[in-house]
């Protein structure tokens, strides 16, 4: 057997990609398909906030929330993130989950203040800081 390894693009592996990880799914039932939500705040007209967010298996996970700067502290993430919650809740979810660097505290406050707990952290991660995984169930 000639083994060869190499860098190679997405689009190489797609086919590859989606027939393994559909036999791995059939035996396991653990990877059901995931889709990619997007919210925007317009505030006077104009683009003030988004979050992207991905629902898979009954739980919504929140890639990114982000609100203008000179805008936080208004009350729009707050806002934002009831929509995102009720949104999931009633898309049948029962979690929803976020990853946050440990150097953004005041982010870290909105979400426990949100009724987020720190499930895990994950010590030196991206960027050298630690991670919490944080979460809240509906």
């Amino acid at each position: 057997m000639d083994i060869r390894i190499q860098q190679i693009n997405a689009t190489e592996i797609k086919e590859f990609f989606d027939k393994e990880w559909e036999v791995i799914n059939k035996k396991y039932n653990l990877l059901p398909p995931k889709e990619t939500f997007f919210f925007g705040v317009y505030v006077d007209k104009n683009l003030s906030a988004y979050a992207k967010v991905e629902l898979r298996g009954g739980v919504v996970e929140i890639r990114d929330i982000l609100v203008k700067n000179e805008l936080t502290g208004k009350g729009i993430g707050t806002n934002l993130l009831k929509y995102i919650e009720k949104w999931a809740n009633d898309n049948n979810c029962k979690k929803s989950v976020i990853k946050v660097p440990s150097v953004f505290v005041d982010t870290i406050r909105f979400y426990e203040k949100s009724g987020y707990k720190k499930d895990a952290v994950l010590l030196d991660y991206y960027y050298n800081h630690d991670w919490y995984y944080m979460s809240k169930e509906f």
